[in-house]
C-alpha cells in the first residue's frame, strides 16, 4: 500500500509518498503511526494499491519533478499552491 504524507511547517510546505507492507490504514498502521509520534503536524492524507517499484520508479520521480528540493529523508519541498492541491484531492493531485 502507499502512502501520502504532508507537513506544513510555518515556512514551508511539504509532501512524502512512501510504501509500508502493513494493509491497515491510518492510526492502526504501525508505519504511519511512527510519524505521528516524531512528528506531530504529519497529516497522513490518502491511500493508494502499489508496491515498492511503484512508489519509487513512478510516484517519487513525479513528487520531485513537480516540486523544488528532495530532502534526504524523501520529502519533497513543494509550492503552497501544490500543497493546497494534494490536501484537497490526495493522489488525484498527482
Amino acid at each position: 500500500m502507499l502512502y501520502l504524507l504532508l507537513d506544513e511547517t510555518k515556512t514551508k510546505c511539504f509532501a512524502k509518498v512512501g510504501y509500508t507492507k502493513d494493509r491497515r490504514k491510518g492510526e492502526h498502521n504501525s508505519r504511519l503511526s511512527a510519524y505521528h509520534t516524531h512528528n506531530p503536524s504529519v497529516i497522513i492524507k490518502d491511500f493508494h494499491a502499489g508496491n515498492r517499484a511503484t512508489e519509487k520508479a513512478y510516484y517519487n520521480k513525479l513528487l520531485s519533478h513537480l516540486g523544488s528540493v528532495r530532502t534526504k529523508n524523501e520529502w519533497v519541498e513543494i509550492s503552497e499552491d501544490f500543497y493546497n492541491q494534494l490536501l484537497l484531492n490526495g493522489f488525484n493531485a498527482i
